[in-house]
């Protein structure tokens, strides 16, 4: 683990229980896996598994955005959520803190806060659209 921030809890999007990731957890345990997604854990000791995480992603984005132009990575998905938030003044600064993993900005509230509430960040990852919703007609 990088920082005591690198671990956290994040609700899950509800448009992402709708399309059955709670059934694909499910499904991966009966297995006796532990991985949500075991195709991508490090097949080579010393490999990282974000190493092939981040390889998998990007050739997915270069499938799916014709060449992948922009050159987006999976780290883009931390600035996209961040712009988001951002917009919204319902979200409290530490919620988005803590979605994001970053560390308190001042001694007072990293000693002496306290972490969102799951509520809060449950509403705070509603806030963020979903694509996959409106592009298959859900």
């Amino acid at each position: 683990m990088k920082t005591h921030s690198s671990r956290r809890k994040v609700p899950i999007h509800s448009a992402l229980i709708e399309h059955g990731f709670l059934d694909h957890v499910r499904s991966m345990r009966k297995r006796g896996l532990t991985d949500v997604f075991p195709e991508l854990r490090p097949s080579k000791p010393g490999d990282r598994f974000g190493e092939k995480l981040d390889y998998n992603f990007r050739k997915a984005l270069e499938t799916v955005l014709d060449g992948n132009p922009r050159r987006l990575c999976f780290h883009a998905f931390r600035h996209y959520v961040k712009q988001q938030l951002d917009g919204h003044p319902s979200v409290s600064p530490k919620a988005r803190r803590d979605i994001l993993g970053h560390e308190a900005t001042d001694v007072h509230d990293g000693v002496y806060g306290t972490e969102a509430t799951l509520r809060e960040l449950q509403r705070a990852i509603e806030l963020l659209p979903f694509p996959l919703a409106t592009e298959h007609g859900d």
